[in-house]
């Protein structure tokens, strides 16, 4: 069953209502299920499932609350309900029902069982297309040759999406406040499909290659954990994030009163999860070079990664990525802040917020230093390189000198 419940879209709330995300998971554990009882495996890719909500959607199944027309997403943006749940058909609900006794029927050629009636459990076929056939197109290769790739995040200033008359009635300062938090959605939005290219064109890509580039098993998992490190653990805290903040954009929206309190439970996840894959950097750039220096086909991969799939941005600039993008949260949170209005009670949230994550990013330079040993760049940092300017601005000149 779809998971039900009470959601909130700009301000109104709606009853037994579900999101994208719901019906495409509820769709993605069927899949799985069915394909393990058929065909023995299983996939974490929800591409096939979110085209079976789609089909579900063009034919009425359900519709958006607001009847937008926008295609259905893997996401939390928008809010959907079924029509026997309107509240307008409660009267007669059973009625409405018994004309809605047909269940959607249809094929989906990339979940079924092979065509061969010959075909048995166990092993392959004769046809090159069979699913237990090892050489065969998979599942996931499937979608890929037919989804196109996602479509780039909108750069659209937080104005031109409101209406004239909200934004006349908006001091400046509330109007510039609107302007950043919507920025800030927007770069998380970039950065977590940045992660996600992570996964597809590195991590998968080299799991996947055939040949294999990096020939033994146990040495392709163990350069993996070394580049990647707790890669997945951090893409699934930033999608936590993500999500939490298109929520309250949709509930809220187009103004949002708060954003820092969303900042400040994140910054409690970030602490046990950056200072980690931050600190372990350099050794993953000495990894990377180390087998680029021996493997002419990881070399290879690389540079057709990048020609390819990576916007031409090499592996070493996406594993710098979560470093990078840690530094941006505390200079757009004291932006926010500042066009915050005096006695919005989000400014405390914000200030908090701003110095957890200073003082987290603190932390994840001190590991890196530690983990650089005195090579590479960071392992040509001073002391004072790796203390907040704040903490080195008390400092007495006796105590700055003691530590140096």
């Amino acid at each position: 069953r779809v998971p039900r419940g009470t959601h909130v879209k700009g301000s109104i709330p709606y009853p037994r209502a579900f999101t994208g995300k719901d019906i495409v998971s509820t769709i993605q554990l069927q899949i799985q299920k069915e394909l393990q009882n058929n065909m023995g495996f299983q996939t974490s890719d929800r591409r096939a499932a979110l085209q079976v909500a789609r089909s579900l959607q063009s034919q009425l199944f359900f519709y958006e609350v607001e009847w937008g027309g926008r295609l259905l997403q893997d996401g939390l943006e928008d809010v959907y309900m079924f029509l026997d749940d309107n509240p307008v058909s409660e009267g007669n609900i059973e009625g409405y029902r018994m004309e809605r006794e047909e269940l959607p029927t249809g094929v989906i050629t990339l979940l079924t069982k092979c065509y061969a009636p010959s075909c048995q459990e166990g092993s392959p076929c004769y046809s090159y297309s069979c699913p237990r056939r090892e050489s065969a197109l998979t599942l996931e290769s499937h979608l890929s040759s037919s989804t196109p790739a996602p479509e780039p995040v909108l750069d659209t200033p937080w104005g031109e999406m409101v209406d004239k008359q909200t934004l006349d009635s908006l001091p400046e300062a509330e109007v510039r406040r609107q302007t950043i938090i919507s920025k800030v959605i927007m770069k998380e939005q970039q950065y977590v499909q940045d992660l996600n290219l992570i996964d597809t064109i590195f991590i998968k890509g080299l799991r996947r290659a055939k040949p294999p580039i990096i020939h033994h098993e146990d040495d392709l998992e163990q350069f993996i954990h070394d580049v990647f490190g707790n890669f997945y653990e951090l893409r699934q805290c930033n999608q936590r994030l993500l999500d939490v903040m298109l929520v309250r954009q949709r509930e809220q929206g187009p103004i949002i009163q708060r954003i820092g309190d969303i900042f400040l439970n994140a910054a409690a996840e970030f602490r046990t999860l950056y200072p980690i894959y931050v600190g372990n950097l350099p050794v993953a750039e000495k990894r990377i070079k180390e087998e680029a220096e021996v493997n002419a086909e990881f070399r290879r991969f690389l540079e057709q990664s990048a020609r390819a799939d990576a916007r031409g941005l090499d592996m070493k600039h996406f594993i710098y990525r979560p470093s990078e993008h840690l530094q941006k949260y505390p200079v757009l949170l004291e932006a926010i802040f500042k066009e915050t209005a005096e006695g919005n009670p989000d400014a405390d949230y914000l200030l908090e917020a701003e110095q957890a994550i200073r003082n987290l990013s603190s932390v994840a330079q001190l590991l890196t230093f530690q983990s650089a040993m005195g090579r590479g760049p960071t392992g040509k940092w001073e002391w004072h390189d790796v203390v907040p300017k704040e903490v080195r601005n008390a400092m007495t000149k006796q105590e700055a000198k003691r530590q140096a």
